[in-house]
């Protein structure tokens, strides 16, 4: 299988959720001393506001893309195997993560959080409690809304293909991923296949090598590497 991650997006995300983290907690830090200091007259609450902001902004970048398991290198890792045709794109396209092989087009909608998760359709629930909810809010790492999210990840990249590509019979299928090996999916017949990272049951690669759907010829493969401007030596 071939992997082409693009380390540009990667190192900027490192960089901003690095540098915002930073930022806030010194901005944080400063507002405290200034709060307690009787000899600054300034007030703190605009240092202690922008401090949280960033804070925040830092640790929602860093809980989408950094959190361990990291989405690019478990996905890498739990597709290993599927043949040297297979082509997996991490943050190029429309959606972050999009396998093209002989099975289909994918977009694989990524979670990294510990969490049990019921499948049923079109409609999901978790047993996680209120206060655990209430805390993955607040540390901006809700699962937020796991069908919505992975269908609109297909259909954005399913129009990007057709446009760039020329063709219209183009489908591209949405996969949920859970990524953490403490993660527990159980799925019903559901709308948007739902799926371990690991071998258990449902597992991503499994259920991969059971469909048949229309794919891209190694022509337009090389087609779409040269719209998105990857390197021919990846």
């Amino acid at each position: 299988m071939k992997t082409i991650t693009n380390e540009r997006f990667v190192k900027t995300r490192h960089f901003i959720s690095t540098s915002t983290s930073v930022a806030g907690l010194v901005m944080l830090i400063v507002s405290t001393v200034t709060a307690f200091s009787p000899k600054i007259e300034a007030s703190p609450l605009p240092l202690l506001i922008a401090g949280v902001i960033l804070s925040v902004i830092g640790l929602s970048i860093t809980n989408r893309f950094f959190q361990p398991p990291i989405p690019h290198e478990a996905l890498s890792k739990a597709l290993r195997g599927l043949g040297k045709e297979a082509h997996l794109y991490h943050y190029w396209l429309p959606a972050r993560h999009v396998l093209i092989c002989k099975h289909g087009i994918f977009t694989l909608t990524t979670y990294s959080q510990p969490t049990t998760v019921y499948f049923e359709k079109d409609k999901w629930h978790t047993t996680d409690s209120l206060p655990k909810r209430l805390q993955r809010a607040i540390s901006q790492n809700s699962l937020g809304d796991p069908i919505r999210e992975a269908r609109n990840e297909a259909k954005k990249t399913q129009e990007w293909l057709r446009r760039h590509l020329q063709r219209d019979d183009i489908t591209v299928q949405p996969i949920i991923v859970f990524l953490n090996p403490k993660a527990n999916v159980y799925a019903d017949n559901p709308i948007i296949p739902a799926t371990h990272a690991d071998k258990r049951k449902p597992s991503l690669k499994a259920y991969i090598r059971e469909q048949s759907n229309p794919t891209l010829a190694e022509d337009e493969i090389e087609q779409l590497e040269t719209a998105l401007g990857i390197p021919s030596e990846q």
